[in-house]
């Protein structure tokens, strides 16, 4: 399926209306950082990976198949800088988490509703799914990410993991029994 709106956004930056890419950037903004998020579990990684995938769709986007989704195309190349990213990364210390100024992955987890009670639960519960999720292969992760954070059906998700859809419907399957198991 292809978005006309995002057709037209493209030609007329194409065309030299510059605002156009910016409205583009922001529509797709939270989706791809919280995609990039749920990959690398790091808040400035994921942030700066957000903002490599854009330079990288602004150097390619007069090649960009405008018969094709751009949705799609944005969510395979953070995809890729992501899978770069984890090649190269090195294993987290402990002496590094000691030096967190709070700023990571806890603060995520805080929720400013006033019943304490409530606060404490959501954040075992959610640290409970981010463990669960953080143990799942890294393609059943994205598919988990991409369908319930992203709202991609199956088909996109095929696309952007170049993959066919039984295998991406096989990953869901299996990541949500496993997440299942581990959260029981």
């Amino acid at each position: 399926m292809i978005d006309n709106n995002d057709r037209q956004l493209i030609n007329q930056y194409l065309n030299g209306d510059e605002t156009s890419l910016n409205l583009l950037i922001s529509k797709y903004f939270r989706r791809l950082y919280s995609f990039l998020f749920a990959l690398v579990n790091n808040q400035k990684e994921a942030e700066d990976l957000t903002q490599e995938t854009f330079v990288k769709v602004w150097r390619g986007i007069k090649k960009f198949d405008q018969t094709k989704n751009f949705r799609t195309w944005l969510f395979i190349i953070g995809k890729n800088c992501a899978i770069d990213y984890l090649r190269k990364k090195k294993p987290l210390l402990f002496s590094a988490l000691e030096k967190d100024t709070g700023s990571g992955w806890l603060d995520s987890l805080i929720d400013d509703s006033p019943l304490p009670s409530e606060q404490v639960e959501r954040i075992i519960s959610n640290a409970r799914l981010n463990e669960s999720l953080l143990k799942l292969p890294l393609r059943q992760r994205s598919v988990i990410s991409l369908y319930y954070q992203d709202g991609l059906n199956f088909r996109e998700i095929a696309e952007i993991m170049d993959e066919p859809v039984n295998t991406v419907k096989s990953r869901h399957h299996r990541a949500l029994a496993v997440l299942k198991q581990s959260l029981s």
